[in-house]
Order: structure tokens, then C-alpha cells, then sequence
């Protein structure tokens, strides 16, 4: 369930719909709703993608100890794509978790780029909306 989850009720209506992860983006949250919706995604058997931005972020997250931790290339205040900060920030993730590069990744460079950088795995929206065709480029990559 990709959505902006701020409360219990948004992960019971996805548990209802069949999702097997929620996202917990680590900037929009204190570290009391943080913690509460990451326990309470775990209760029901959810994965929980633990999004981060900068080091900050990537502090608050490591205090959950999540098995999967998500570096977003785009800053939500000001929505820009940077894959030089993302591969700095996937740089501070220890190995031990599986991270997830997100957004911004729009051809079989990036992905080798992000590879290199530590990503284990990949979130791509907007390329695959604007070209079905590049999912095969990706996937070889």
C-alpha cells in the first residue's frame, strides 16, 4: 500500500484490500507514530518499506531495526530527484538491511548506479507508467 500512512486506520483499510507492505515515510511522522505503526503494520503480518530522506531519517529508521528501508531520490518538500544524494544516503544503510532505491529511476544506468551504491532493490513508478516498454531494459539491468 503506497500511500502516505499517518494512522492505524489507513493500514486496517490495506490489510483489508490485501497488501502485503505499507510505507512508513520517516519525515512525516514523530517517532511515537513512527514506532506505534510500524508495531501495529508488524501485528498484522505487514512488511513495512520504512522510507528515508537524509541522515537524520536514516537515524530514526535504524531504530525500528526494519527488514526493508527505502531511499527516495525525491525530496517531498521540494520534489526534486537527486540519484547523488541517494546514493549517499543508500551509502549510510548497513548491509544488513534490504534497501529499496525509489523514484527517479528511468533506465538500466540508474539501476546499475544504485546497485553499486548498495540498493537491493528497486521502486519505479513514473517510468513504467510513460514506458511499458523500458520494464525489459530494467529487468536485464
Amino acid at each position: 500500500m503506497k500511500d502516505f500512512i499517518v494512522s492505524r486506520k489507513q493500514i486496517d483499510a490495506g490489510f483489508a484490500l490485501g497488501a502485503d507492505a505499507v510505507l512508513l515515510i520517516v519525515r512525516i511522522l514523530n517517532d511515537q507514530e513512527l514506532q506505534d505503526l510500524y508495531r501495529y503494520a508488524e501485528s498484522l503480518g505487514l512488511e513495512a518499506l520504512v522510507e528515508v530522506h537524509d541522515e537524520k531519517d536514516v537515524e530514526r529508521a535504524l531504530s525500528l531495526e526494519p527488514k526493508l528501508i527505502g531511499v527516495n531520490a525525491r525530496d517531498l518538500f521540494t520534489l526534486k530527484v537527486s540519484r547523488e544524494h541517494q546514493r549517499r544516503i543508500l551509502e549510510l544503510v548497513p548491509s544488513r538491511y534490504i534497501k529499496v532505491a525509489e523514484s527517479g529511476i528511468d533506465s538500466p544506468k540508474a539501476i546499475k548506479e544504485l546497485k553499486e551504491a548498495g540498493a537491493d532493490a528497486f521502486l519505479i513508478g513514473t517510468a513504467l507508467v510513460k514506458n511499458r516498454e523500458l520494464l525489459r531494459e530494467l529487468i536485464r539491468a
